[in-house]
C-alpha cells in the first residue's frame, strides 16, 4: 500500500497513527515488502520464499524492500481496528514499539496467541489495549503476554469467545495498574468470576456484567 509507504517515509516522527477499517491493508504493506502483483520482478522462486517466511512469525525478519511501519519509532498510539487481512506474520514482526502507549487490534480474526505474545514483547509500555472480537485468542499464552504489560490500565477483551476466568486470574496477579476491564460478551467469563476479580483489584471498573 503506497499510502503506508509514504507515511513511513515522510512522517517518521508521527506519534499517532489510526488505520482503523483499512480493509485493503495486508501483511506485505506493514512489512515493507513488494506487493504480490510485482512477483515477476522478484522472480517466482524468491517471491515464494518471501511469502513462506512472512506467513510464519517464528521465521527471521525479512529485510524490507521499502518503508515499513518499523520506521515510526516515535509512535504513542496505533489503531489497526478491523484491518481484517492482517495476521501474525506482520503484527509479530512489525509491532516493536517500546514507547507505544495505546494499541487497538480489535476485529483482527487472524490474531493468535503466538502473535499476541510477540506483540507484548515488542510493546511493553502499553497502557490502553483493545482486543475485542479477536476470537482466536485463548488462555494458553495470556500469562506470557500479560507479563510484559505491567503498565496496562485499560483492557478491552469484549467478545473474545475463548477466554475464561483463567485470564482474569492472570490479570489480577500481573496487571496491578489496571483501572478498566471490558469483558462483555465473553461466554467463558461469568459474573461470579468478575466479582472475584474485582475483590482482588477493587480499583478496577469492569464493564459487560449484564
Amino acid at each position: 500500500m503506497r499510502t503506508i509507504q509514504a507515511i513511513c517515509t515522510y512522517l517518521t516522527h508521527l506519534s499517532v497513527l489510526r488505520l482503523g477499517s483499512c480493509k485493503a491493508l495486508q501483511d506485505w504493506g506493514l512489512l515493507g515488502l513488494r506487493e504480490p502483483s510485482e512477483e515477476p520482478a522478484l522472480g517466482p522462486q524468491l517471491y515464494s520464499e518471501q511469502e513462506h517466511q512472512a506467513s510464519d512469525p517464528e521465521e527471521p525478519f525479512l529485510k524490507p524492500q521499502g518503508p515499513s511501519l518499523l520506521m515510526l519509532q516515535a509512535l504513542q498510539e496505533l489503531d489497526l481496528t478491523a484491518c481484517s487481512k492482517l495476521t501474525d506474520a506482520s503484527l509479530a514482526k512489525v509491532l516493536q514499539f517500546p514507547q507505544l502507549r495505546q494499541l487497538s487490534l480489535s476485529l483482527l480474526p487472524a490474531l493468535t496467541d503466538n502473535g499476541l505474545v510477540a506483540v507484548a514483547r515488542g510493546c511493553p509500555s502499553l497502557e490502553h489495549l483493545s482486543l475485542s472480537h479477536c476470537s482466536c485468542l485463548s488462555d494458553d499464552d495470556w500469562a506470557q503476554a500479560a507479563g510484559s504489560w505491567l503498565r496496562l490500565q485499560h483492557l478491552n477483551l469484549s467478545s473474545c469467545s475463548q477466554l475464561t476466568e483463567q485470564t482474569l486470574d492472570t490479570n489480577s496477579q500481573v496487571c496491578k495498574q489496571l483501572q478498566v476491564l471490558d469483558v462483555a460478551m465473553c461466554p467463558g467469563i461469568n459474573v461470579v468470576a468478575v466479582r472475584h476479580f474485582q475483590a482482588q483489584l477493587p480499583q478496577v471498573t469492569c464493564e459487560g456484567l449484564t
